[in-house]
C-alpha cells in the first residue's frame, strides 16, 4: 500500500506535515446518515460512482462497507476512522487520485477533500474547489441562499468546508507541555485532535490543528487563522526543542542515536516504544544528526505497522498472533528501514 505523499517532510525544519481541505455537500431531498436504509445508501454510492467516471484524472474506488482493507487504510489516513464504527455499519463509499477524493455517505452525501504535503492549505482549497466544480456539473447539490451550503453537522454550515493541518511536534510532547498546549488552543477556537480521533502519545507525536467557526467566515479567513494558529503551535515546538537542548544536548544526541540503533535491530517492538523512537529520530533530522531519510523510513513504519496491518500479516502464520504483534512490528520496521537504505 502506497505511503502518503506528505511523509518526505517528516523530519523537516518546518512541522507542518500536510494541508487538508473537506468541502461537505448534499442532495436536495435525500436522507442522512442513519436516516437512509441500506438500499438507498447503496444506490447512492453507486449513483456517484457512475457521476464521476470520466472526470480527469480519473477516481478509483478505494473502499466502502465490505472492504477488507478499509483498517489498513485509516492507519494510513486515507479513510477516517469513524467509517469502522461498527454501531453504524451502512454503505459508505471513498473514492481517490493524487491526493484527493470523495466520500460517499461520511455523515454528509459528499464530503470532496483534498490533501497537500507541507503547510499549503490554498493549495488544497484551490485542487477542493476545483472537483467540487467538476461534481456540480454532474450532480445536483443543495445550497441555501441565506445559509449556505446544507449540511448533515451545524458546525459545518455555511461554507461547508473545513481545513486542518497535519503538524509533527515531537519535542512538546518529549518535554511535557503538550497538554498545556491542548487547553490553550481550545481556548482558541482552533482545537487540536489526533490523526485517529484524541490526541495521545502513541501517535508518533502528531496532531491535527482545525476551526470551530464557519458560519459567517470566509474560506480564505478560516484558513488565515488556522495558518496563524499553526504559526503559534510551531513557535511552541521550537521553545520546547531549544529547551531540551540547554538541559539535555548530550543525552538528546544519545536518545537520538539509540532509537536509530533499536529500530535497526529490535526483535519486540511496541507501538508506543515506536512512537516514541520516531519522536527522537525526528528531532534528530531536524538538526541535522541524522539524514531527513531516517525520519520518513520511520514515519513509514509507523503508519505501516498498525494493528489492522499486522493482523493481516500475521494471519495464519502465527497461531497466536495476538501476542506476536510487537514481533511482526518489529520485521516489518526493520524491513522498511532497509529498503530506505538504513543501516541494520
Amino acid at each position: 500500500m502506497n505511503s502518503p505523499a506528505w511523509i518526505r517532510n517528516c523530519g523537516s525544519p518546518d512541522p507542518v506535515l500536510a494541508s487538508r481541505v473537506r468541502l461537505a455537500r448534499n442532495f436536495p431531498g435525500v436522507p442522512f446518515r442513519g436516516t437512509i436504509s441500506p438500499q438507498e445508501g447503496r444506490r447512492l454510492c453507486e449513483r456517484v460512482l457512475d457521476s464521476v467516471r470520466g472526470l480527469h484524472p480519473a477516481f478509483v474506488p478505494l473502499a466502502d462497507e465490505t472492504s477488507e482493507e478499509a483498517g489498513e487504510l485509516v492507519e494510513r489516513m486515507r479513510v477516517p476512522a469513524n467509517l469502522l464504527d461498527t454501531s453504524d455499519p451502512g454503505p459508505w463509499l471513498a473514492l481517490e487520485d493524487a491526493g484527493r477524493g470523495l466520500l460517499v455517505l461520511d455523515g454528509d452525501h459528499l464530503r470532496l477533500w483534498s490533501t497537500r504535503p507541507g503547510n499549503a492549505l490554498f493549495d488544497a482549497i484551490d485542487e477542493a474547489a476545483k472537483l467540487e466544480s467538476a461534481v456540480r456539473e454532474r450532480l445536483p447539490l443543495s445550497r441555501d441562499p441565506a445559509w449556505g451550503w446544507r449540511t448533515a453537522s451545524p458546525g459545518d454550515v455555511g461554507s461547508g468546508m473545513r481545513a486542518s493541518l497535519l503538524l509533527h511536534l515531537p519535542a512538546l510532547w518529549i518535554t511535557g507541555r503538550m497538554s498545556g498546549v491542548v487547553d490553550a488552543m481550545d481556548t482558541l477556537d482552533h482545537p487540536l485532535r489526533g490523526p485517529w480521533g484524541a490526541v495521545s502519545e502513541d501517535d508518533g507525536g502528531m496532531v491535527v490543528v482545525t476551526h470551530v467557526r464557519t458560519l459567517g467566515c470566509l474560506e480564505v479567513e478560516i484558513c488565515a487563522g488556522l495558518a496563524d494558529a499553526a504559526a503559534k503551535l510551531v513557535r511552541e515546538e521550537a521553545k520546547a526543542l531549544q529547551a531540551l537542548l540547554d538541559r539535555w544536548g548530550t543525552e538528546v544526541q544519545d536518545a537520538v542515536g539509540r532509537s536509530v540503533a533499536i529500530l535497526g535491530s529490535a526483535r519486540l517492538l511496541s507501538r508506543r516504544e515506536l512512537s516514541s523512537r520516531l519522536r527522537w529520530i525526528a528531532i534528530g533530522a531536524r538538526l541535522g544528526w541524522i539524514p531527513r531519510s531516517s525520519a520518513k523510513a520511520a514515519m513509514d513504519a509507523f503508519l505501516a505497522t498498525g494493528e489492522f496491518r499486522l493482523k493481516r500479516l500475521a494471519g495464519s502464520v502465527a497461531s497466536e498472533f495476538e501476542g506476536n504483534l510487537d514481533e511482526w512490528r518489529a520485521q516489518e520496521t526493520l524491513r522498511i528501514l532497509r529498503e530506505a537504505g538504513e543501516p541494520e
